[in-house]
């Protein structure tokens, strides 16, 4: 058994500046990989990979939040997925939409900013 969700800091180690793919080689459907950095949710790894941008040297300001994703409960709601690049979540009782490493509330406005 573990929470509802887990962080872990990454250190990144780049040999020269540059563009680096990051992929999530074996995730599990129950538990959703998100990218962080300064503590903010940037990317869904377990949707699809990621580029990032880094400077020669090593980097601490990334990381993993694992989210254990929700049961499949039968509901009168569809979900369409329109691409992958847009996730939605519940936390406390309130939708989020993270869709190109921004949160959105439900109708749209920014939240989760620094």
């Amino acid at each position: 058994p573990w929470a509802e969700q887990v962080d872990y800091n990454l250190v990144l180690t780049a040999p020269a500046n540059g563009s680096y793919r990051m992929h999530a080689a074996s995730v599990s459907e129950d538990v959703m990989v998100l990218l962080t950095k300064d503590g903010m949710s940037v990317w869904d790894l377990s949707a699809e990979d990621c580029t990032l941008d880094l400077t020669g040297g090593t980097d601490t300001s990334y990381g993993l939040r694992l989210v254990q994703r929700a049961p499949q409960m039968p509901t009168d709601v569809t979900n369409i997925q329109a691409d992958s690049r847009c996730h939605k979540m519940m936390r406390n009782g309130q939708l989020y939409i993270l869709r190109d490493g921004h949160w959105y509330n439900a109708v749209g406005q920014s939240v989760l900013s620094k």
